[in-house]
């Protein structure tokens, strides 16, 4: 628990959270919970109570988040659970472990944040409908999401789903159509002109609708999937485009446009990820499973 607010990102604030009854029986109410992170480690759940002057951590909160603690005479440890990272290395004071974290406070600077692991760069990549680390990055930096890390993700290898599906075309600009004079131009009413087949040269709906076809194209590559699913590809990139691409004007999602809050994006899955569906017949035996397995096509309107 904390009482510095500028400490904790993506803070809930509620009114009746509860309080926080002390060792004399005193107690403070806890105004709110939210994420105290230093951009490679973070602490989720941690409560905002105004009047708290010291910070305090649960190291079984700690433990319970998959985080491996240890203590020694000169040091305490959080690692992960299988010991192979040490997350957060903390000199002891006296006869206290306190937790040496270099905390984010304000919005986060994307060249002072820890590069994620390549696996981890390319899930979330994936996730996205393939969407390009630039923007993904623009996410972090600009929190325009919750639930993604606060780290700085880097295409560090060539993509074979991704170029195949993005390449561009080069044309030739004697190819293109010369614009047509007509008494409708002199009055100031712009007309656009584009070759065949090269939807990107013509309006705003037409770049929009590239973009969703270069993603689903991307995603049936990597999934290796047939081309009658170009459907449930198309949708599925809408959905996380709607959730993942910045409104440079409005400067939000338009998911943040519509609904009035920043998406939560960790429920989000790659698409042709395998997948287990409850079983929920009935008079099932004991030793029958209780979970179908299924591939994962997309995401509910609902």
């Amino acid at each position: 628990m904390t009482g510095q607010k500028d400490f904790l990102r993506d803070l809930k604030l509620s009114p009746n959270v509860g309080y926080v009854t002390y060792g004399n029986n005193s107690n403070s109410q806890i105004r709110g919970y939210g994420i105290l992170t230093n951009g490679n480690f973070s602490i989720s759940n941690v409560a905002y109570v105004a009047d708290r002057k010291h910070n305090l951590i649960s190291v079984a909160q700690l433990s319970d988040s998959d985080r491996r603690v240890e203590f020694c005479k000169k040091y305490n440890y959080v690692m992960t659970e299988d010991r192979k990272e040490c997350l957060i290395k903390s000199l002891r004071n006296k006869n206290m472990y306190p937790l040496d974290i270099n905390m984010i406070i304000g919005k986060p600077q994307l060249c002072l944040l820890t590069k994620v692991v390549p696996g981890v760069s390319w899930l979330w990549h994936r996730r996205f409908a393939h969407l390009n680390f630039r923007y993904v990055n623009d996410l972090v930096s600009g929190e325009m999401v919750i639930g993604l890390p606060l780290l700085k993700f880097k295409n560090d290898h060539l993509y074979a789903a991704y170029e195949c599906g993005e390449s561009k075309v080069t044309m030739d600009p004697n190819s293109l159509i010369p614009p047509l004079r007509s008494s409708s131009q002199k009055k100031g009413i712009d007309h656009n002109f584009s070759a065949p087949y090269t939807p990107q040269q013509n309006n705003v709906v037409e770049r929009h609708n590239r973009t969703l076809i270069e993603a689903a194209r991307s995603m049936l590559n990597f999934a290796n999937q047939p081309l009658y699913l170009w459907a449930k590809a198309v949708s599925t990139a809408y959905f996380t485009q709607n959730q993942s691409i910045i409104n440079r004007r409005l400067n939000m999602t338009p998911y943040e446009e519509m609904n009035g809050r920043k998406p939560t994006i960790s429920f989000l899955h790659v698409f042709r990820c395998r997948c287990f569906i409850k079983n929920n017949r009935d008079q099932v035996t004991k030793f029958q499973p209780k979970a179908d397995g299924a591939i994962f096509l997309g995401y509910s309107s609902k």
